[in-house]
C-alpha cells in the first residue's frame, strides 16, 4: 500500500510541477516585464520633461533626438523589448500630455 501512495504523490508532484512551470511562471515574466515597461515610461516622461525644461534654446528635433537617445539607453539597460517605434510614440504620447498641462497652466516652464 505504501508503493501505490508514494507513486500517487510522486504523480501528483510532477503534475503539480508542469503546472507551475506552465501558467506561473510566464505570469510572474508578464508581470515583471509591464514593470519594466512602466519604469521605463516614468524614465521616458522623466527625459521629456526635462528636456522641455531644460534645452529650450534647441529645437523639437533637437530635445527629441535627446530623449529617444535615453530612451534606448534605458531600454537597453533594463533589456526591455521596445522597438524604435513604441519608443517613437512613448515620447509624442508624453509631449502632447505635457502641452495639455502646460494648457491648462499646470506646469510652469523654466525660463516662461
Amino acid at each position: 500500500m505504501n508503493d501505490i501512495t508514494f507513486e500517487i504523490v510522486k504523480i501528483v508532484a510532477m503534475v503539480c510541477a508542469v503546472l507551475i512551470t506552465r501558467y506561473l511562471v510566464p505570469l510572474f515574466r508578464n508581470a515583471i516585464g509591464d514593470d519594466k515597461i512602466a519604469e521605463a515610461a516614468k524614465w521616458i516622461k522623466s527625459a521629456v520633461y526635462f528636456a522641455q525644461q531644460t534645452m529650450s534654446a534647441k529645437t523639437g528635433e533637437e530635445r527629441k533626438a535627446f530623449v529617444m537617445q535615453y530612451a534606448k539607453d534605458i531600454r537597453d539597460e533594463l533589456k526591455i523589448p521596445l522597438t524604435d517605434e513604441q519608443i517613437d510614440i512613448l515620447i509624442e504620447s508624453f509631449v502632447k500630455e505635457l502641452r495639455i498641462e502646460e494648457a491648462k497652466g499646470n506646469v510652469k516652464m523654466l525660463g516662461a
